[in-house]
């Protein structure tokens, strides 16, 4: 390259750092020497000095991920600032969740919301879908599942199928409105004809369930395919079990296993969990502790809070005594990820000494129950009822035992029987009961059963009270 090339490019790129970076201290390290970037990145700076959006905010995302560049927030602010404030929706919604994440900037809701806003009105489905999907859930924004709900729909009208996918689902669980099946299922087959594998599983779901006018497991096998096919791990994980069970076709174990093995190797630890699940209570030929464990520790991993629970059960089983404490942090993990049950064998554990140093038994007691696990309020109850660990109050273990019984705890229901005088049975439902469900709640049971005796469990821990 010629000294007087250089000069022009140092002169352009002086230009470039005070008109575009205000924070820039040095036009030479702003630039990046030739030298020290890649040959795409040297060709999206070229542009991008140029004026061109796009180029400045390849560039910019380059720089976020230090792919091509070394890594530096900083420029890529300013790069995908620069390309926004000339209407580069893509670089409104890259910049959106650096300001929602406090990615080299400080952590701003609101400006996201404005910046993905902004973005979906430059015509961005997915900025659309974005926006519309946190204001529905009230992740990081408040709530409105109004004004998220249009979003969904303005994201699908651009054609964004994972906005057609998640709106379908509103109108599926009737969430603000009542349900409506056929615009849940017009709207999953254009998700699905999108390319949106999320899409084709839910649709998958849909034909899946006897309560929609157009069940049919066959055609649900069809779409779980697709979903697989197009790298959707829930897909993946369903289909593995319409393979197991022999639903919608023929029942093949080993290509079901491969299928949720697949998912749970994508980051689903719902599907590893079944993995656990299966390989500890399924079919007598695949069941192994050890491999069990190990898929119960990976969907652990993954922040599955089921697989957390199963983990606890299998170190329990393995050897108590020796792996308390593992035993202890796999339930507190679970009990922290929402898992009623875990928090109510950790109130159990702490109640002889075990896991006091994670809370009360009463405090976790009402953890579990506040997170409608029915044993968690029977439990809770007791306490009032005898005044153990907290003030005596036969009006509170009235409430906590009914609304345990309203959960399904058959002892919470003979509890309040015999406080009223009044009958109260559990309330069983008749809805169809899914396989996988029944399984993972009889290997959720097999936990429950092993602390709720507090003198076995002393004995095993060789624990005085």
């Amino acid at each position: 390259m010629t000294n007087k090339i250089k000069r022009i490019r140092y002169l352009l790129g002086t230009i470039f750092c005070l008109a575009v970076l205000t924070s820039c201290t040095a036009t030479e390290s702003l630039m990046a020497t030739f030298s020290s970037i890649s040959p795409e990145a040297q060709s999206f700076q070229e542009r991008c000095e140029l004026g061109d959006s796009m180029g400045c905010t390849q560039l910019g995302i380059m720089y976020e991920k230090g792919e091509g560049v070394e890594q530096d927030l900083a420029t890529a602010k300013n790069l995908l600032t620069k390309a926004c404030e000339l209407n580069e929706s893509n670089a409104c919604g890259f910049l959106a969740f650096m300001y929602l994440n406090g990615e080299g900037v400080g952590s701003d809701s609101s400006k996201a919301a404005q910046l993905l806003e902004k973005s979906c009105n430059l015509k961005n489905g997915q900025a659309c879908f974005s926006l519309g999907n946190l204001l529905v859930k009230g992740d990081k924004l408040t709530s409105d599942l109004t004004k998220g709900r249009q979003l969904l729909q303005q994201g699908c009208d651009l054609n964004n199928g994972d906005a057609c996918g998640n709106l379908a689902m509103l109108y599926y669980n009737g969430v603000g409105m009542s349900a409506d099946y056929a615009t849940a299922k017009r709207l999953l087959e254009k998700s699905c004809e999108l390319q949106s594998g999320q899409g084709c599983g839910f649709l998958s779901f849909l034909y899946f369930d006897k309560k929609v006018p157009s069940y049919n497991p066959v055609t649900a096998r069809k779409f779980a395919q697709i979903g697989c096919d197009l790298n959707d791990a829930m897909s993946c994980q369903f289909l593995g079990r319409l393979y197991i069970e022999g639903i919608g076709g023929t029942s093949d174990l080993n290509q079901g296993l491969t299928l949720v093995e697949q998912s749970c190797a994508m980051g689903e630890g719902d599907a590893c969990a079944y993995l656990s699940s299966l390989h500890h209570i399924g079919p007598t030929e695949i069941r192994s502790n050890s491999l069990a464990k190990s898929w119960a520790q990976k969907g652990c991993d993954l922040n599955d809070g089921v697989s957390c629970a199963l983990l606890g059960n299998l170190l329990l089983e393995d050897n108590a005594a020796q792996n308390i404490g593992e035993v202890i942090n796999a339930y507190h993990k679970s009990c922290e990820l929402n898992i009623g049950l875990s928090c109510a064998l950790l109130a159990n554990f702490s109640s002889i000494g075990v896991a006091q140093h994670i809370g009360t038994p009463e405090a976790l007691f009402q953890k579990s129950c506040d997170l409608n696990y029915g044993l968690g309020c029977s439990s809770l109850a007791e306490s009032y009822l005898n005044g153990t660990g907290v003030k005596k109050d036969v009006a509170t273990a009235k409430r906590l035992f009914k609304k345990g019984c309203e959960l399904n705890e058959s002892l919470a229901c003979a509890r309040l029987e015999q406080l009223t005088g009044q009958h109260y049975q559990v309330v069983k439902t008749s809805a169809h009961q899914d396989k996988y469900v029944s399984e993972m709640e009889a290997a959720l049971d097999e936990i429950k059963n092993f602390v709720l005796d507090s003198a076995q469990s002393r004995d095993i821990f060789n624990l005085s009270l």
